[in-house]
């Protein structure tokens, strides 16, 4: 006797029994989360399609509830379409399917296993033979007993399948789905579905279904649930809520969807009734190893959610190959997650794969945990986009949100680094949430972390990416415009936030956050996060830190972490400049399109950079043993003029005065490093600046950029100018205690003044050594100039003085100074006197003072050297051949108090005419020489 009941000569399918739950197993938690919010009400319709599939699938639930011992007949009247196929029926209960050809078709009236039946196809080319198996008729299939196979196993129904909760699906590979293919493509491994489903059917699972390993298993209808176990270690699992899709058995995406594949009406589910999402996953995915895709494509209105997911998803990492889980909503539609996507590697040497969640509007609840975490190093989670939404291969979101019971977790568990977890939304991002992405134990830097809505940001979350035995990782927050308020959320304005995920919307303190640009983070929230994090805050427009109530935004309170924020064209500001931001060794950026306005900055020796189009300094800045630059801004975001900056009263250029830089204080003050921007610098006095310890950086960079010394003089501690056109030295230039090196032409381009020039009078001193290199502009003296240093002059470009120049590299006369002129390079005083004073002398270049006089003159012991090697005063008829006097101007080598003098065969009346040796010891000829 048949087991099928029949009513009017069209078999039905089986409607599901009750069932349990499947209980999800435990999953590594670091922590216990936080308590969730209340759990957002699903939004479930009741209305059922008109079509006449869903009627008898309804009226049959009604019929299995009277007759409970009703049940299917095994699969139905075959009919082999290609290949070499016999089947079996040794029992009742038993089918055999044995296949020789390596692909085989069937067409089937109907495909039903009852609770108790076994079909088993027998594949003679085992994992690479495939039998497709098409149901011509009108029922759904119900797979209740068991399914099993050696190969590959299509399972086509348009009216619809489901595997009951007590079904048992073995087999190499399987496909169960809705749309149809044409025999050829089969046959010719075109695994094009492209033959849509006449109804808005669905494809269930209850039971449990499991692939050989490598092997895969993909759902694939306008209508998907998931509330069984499907297991395919090393192999792929596909969810897939389209109409037609294409299959790939050998690349990393199964299930390939295309622009035919959206569904236009709502899916009906086995009940009748429709279903609240096109795949909707509540039971359990295990692919260590492997792929697991949710997939959806779906008209705009058809469902608010697309996907649906609460259960768990498991695709570790297995030896050294990663799990990834991808769950990709398309363009339309929310995508839901409250439960577990696990693509951890914890085990010994392996690292964490990747969790990817993307859709137009993505919500991640309560239950939610994603762990990416690995023994070797942390893997990569993006919900809603790459790194500042700049992937084309990664789906933006336009909003979303997490709430804060939600978990990510990217460790490195033993050594490495931690991974990279990237929340992204185009238009907003809500992230109440957890964020853990620790270095190793051992050894390896904190990960990555980006939270960011490119209109609107709400950030309220906790963010971990300390280590241990390494650096922290980086948290960046990338909103439009951002105000750091004082307080926190539950003292602030915020009050509490809740959630609507049908109006995709979110509530703080009852009203509704418009489509506005003002962001606010709260103090709390950034300190405690920089506590374990560098921050980093991008701004398209303004970043304002608002009135702190304890004058004070003190982050990472230890460990050396840094702050950055960041401006693309508009301002920083301080709304009060008595406030004071201050980390713990860690570095201090503050780079802004437009101009910074802030108070006090502290950053206990971590460096601090300021960069910006004007800078107005309402307190101090202490770097301590750290380096503080300050850097004009004039290109990019801004407009081609030149920009301006100065500490209070910029007017055209860096404008630098003593009062603004006893403001500051750092082991190391670099000034300047834009495009185009000059520096005036202004009365700089011993006490402005002795606050920097170390060395004054100036730096005009730029065909036009140059550095100007003016008004009155100025003295640092040490001093180093760069310039791409030109130093001007209008006043006097005093180190106290370091170096003065001088560079006029750093591009070294003929492509402006490129010079130092000195006026008349000007005195450069250095309590150091003292260089100065023009490459292509030369050094210049209006009159009459000095050159002084304790530790030595190098003049490494030609130098021509109007007026007399006096030159000493030994000013302290400890005997340690040397005068360097570098080779083929000249001084010339026009008719002036030019005197150098040095405990060494090294002549390489040429000396010429016309009718004036010039003087060598050697510290105590001391040599010069025209030229030629030392270890006493040498002169060769060569040497003396590089200076040049004219008509009465005498040369005059060596003084009273200076060392011995030796003359060489070489000197000649012919070049050593109007020569005067002086020395307080002896001056000795060899043979042939004149003394």
């Amino acid at each position: 006797m048949s087991n099928v009941f029949r009513m009017g000569e069209r078999v039905l399918g089986m409607a599901p029994h009750g069932y349990a739950p499947v209980s999800p197993p435990e999953s590594p938690r670091q922590d216990s989360p936080p308590a969730p919010l209340p759990r957002p009400r699903r939004s479930r319709r009741s209305r059922r399609p008109g079509n006449v599939t869903v009627f008898f699938v309804s009226f049959l639930v009604y019929l299995i509830g009277i007759f409970p011992t009703l049940v299917f007949a095994l699969p139905q009247s075959p009919t082999v379409q290609s290949g070499s196929v016999s089947i079996e029926q040794p029992t009742q209960e038993t089918m055999n399917v044995i296949q020789s050809t390596q692909k085989a078709i069937i067409d089937w009236q109907s495909f039903s296993i009852a609770g108790g039946e076994h079909v088993d196809f027998q594949l003679s080319h085992g994992a690479s033979g495939v039998t497709l198996n098409r149901v011509t008729g009108d029922d759904p299939s119900a797979i209740l007993g068991m399914l099993t196979s050696n190969g590959k196993l299509m399972l086509i129904n348009r009216n619809g399948i489901m595997f009951g909760k007590d079904a048992i699906v073995d087999v190499n590979g399987l496909v169960a789905t809705t749309s149809d293919i044409s025999n050829a493509d089969f046959l010719a491994g075109n695994y094009q579905f492209k033959v849509a489903p006449q109804f808005s059917a669905s494809v269930t699972n209850q039971g449990l279904i499991t692939a050989a390993q490598g092997g895969f298993v993909a759902l694939v209808a306008p209508g998907v649930v998931n509330d069984g176990i499907i297991n395919a270690r090393l192999g792929q699992v596909s969810l897939a809520g389209a109409n037609t899709f294409t299959l790939d058995l050998y690349g990393d995406q199964l299930v390939n969807l295309g622009v035919d594949s959206t569904v236009l009406a709502r899916a009906v589910g086995v009940d009748g009734q429709a279903l609240d999402a096109l795949v909707n996953h509540s039971g359990s995915i295990y692919a260590d190893g492997g792929i697991v895709q949710l997939d959806v494509r779906a008209a705009q209105g058809v469902v608010d959610r697309v996907i649906n997911m609460d259960g768990i998803i498991e695709a570790r990492s297995v030896d050294q190959k990663n799990g990834k889980i991808v769950l990709s909503g398309g363009p339309e539609g929310n995508v839901v997650v409250n439960g577990t996507l696990n693509a951890s590697g914890y085990n010994p040497g392996e690292t964490g794969g990747t969790v990817h969640v993307l859709g137009k509007t993505l919500w991640l609840l309560d239950n939610t945990l994603a762990d990416v975490s690995g023994d070797l190093g942390g893997g990569e989670l993006l919900v809603g986009g790459d790194y500042q939404g700049k992937n084309p291969a990664i789906q933006n979101a336009t909003d979303t949100y997490v709430t804060s019971g939600a978990q990510f977790f990217a460790d490195a568990v033993t050594s490495g680094n931690g991974g990279r977890t990237i929340f992204w939304a185009d238009r907003r991002n809500v992230f109440l949430g957890r964020i853990q992405s620790r270095g190793g134990r051992l050894f390896g830097d904190g990960g990555f972390a980006e939270v960011s809505g490119k209109e609107e940001l709400y950030f309220d979350g906790r963010v971990d990416l300390s280590a241990e035995n390494g650096r922290s990782g980086t948290l960046l927050l990338d909103p439009t415009n951002v105000t750091v308020a004082s307080g926190s959320p539950t003292s602030g304005a915020s009050g509490s936030v809740t959630f609507d995920i049908s109006g995709n919307q979110f509530t703080i303190s009852n009203a509704v956050l418009a489509s506005g640009d003002d962001i606010t983070i709260f103090e709390t929230t950034l300190e405690a996060v920089a506590s374990t994090s560098n921050i980093i805050i991008t701004a398209d427009s303004t970043i304002t830190i608002g009135n702190m109530s304890d004058n004070a935004l003190s982050l990472a309170t230890a460990g050396g972490n840094s702050v950055t924020f960041e401006t693309q064209s508009g301002n920083i500001e301080f709304s009060d400049t008595s406030d004071t931001l201050s980390t713990a060794g860690g570095d201090i950026i503050l780079t802004a399109g437009g101009s910074l306005t802030i108070g006090s900055l502290s950053s206990s020796g971590g460096d601090i950079t300021l960069t910006g189009s004007d800078l107005t300094l309402g307190g101090t800045i202490n770097s301590g043993a750290g380096t503080t630059t300050i850097v004009p801004r004039n290109s990019g975001f801004l407009a081609s003029t030149p920009a301006t900056l100065g500490l209070g009263d910029a007017t055209g250029t860096m404008t630098i005065s003593g009062t603004e830089l006893g403001n500051i204080t750092a082991a190391n003050l670099v000034l300047g490093d834009s495009t185009n921007s000059s520096i005036t610098v202004n009365n700089v006095t011993a006490a402005n600046s002795n606050n920097i310890s170390g060395t004054l950086t100036l730096n005009a960079k730029g065909d036009d950029a140059s550095v100007t010394f003016t008004g009155a003089a100025s003295t640092f501690n040490a001093l180093a100018v760069n310039a791409d056109n030109g130093i001007i030295f209008n006043v006097n230039v005093t180190t106290d205690t370091g170096n003065l090196a001088l560079e006029a032409d750093v591009d070294n381009a003929s492509d402006g003044t490129d010079s130092i020039t000195l006026a008349s009078g000007v005195a450069l001193t250095s309590a150091g050594s003292l260089s100065l290199d023009a490459t292509t502009g030369g050094i210049s003296g209006a009159g009459t100039g000095t050159l002084s240093a304790v530790s030595g002059v190098t003049i490494n470009d030609s130098f021509t003085s109007t007026g007399a120049l006096t030159i000493n590299a030994d000013s302290d006369g400890n005997g340690a100074g040397t005068f360097t002129l570098a080779s083929s390079k000249s001084i010339t005083a026009s008719n002036a006197a030019l005197s150098i004073t040095a405990e060494d002398i090294d002549l390489s270049g040429t000396l010429s003072s016309g009718t004036g006089n010039t003087s060598l003159i050697v510290s105590d012991g001391g040599t010069i050297s025209l030229g030629g090697t030392s270890g006493g005063m040498k002169l060769s008829g060569t040497e003396l051949g590089n200076i040049t006097t004219t008509g009465t101007g005498t040369l005059v080598i060596g003084s009273s108090s200076a060392g011995a003098i030796t003359i060489e065969s070489d000197v000649t009346p012919s070049n050593a005419s109007n020569v005067h040796l002086t020395s307080g010891s002896t001056v000795t000829g060899t043979a042939g020489g004149i003394v």
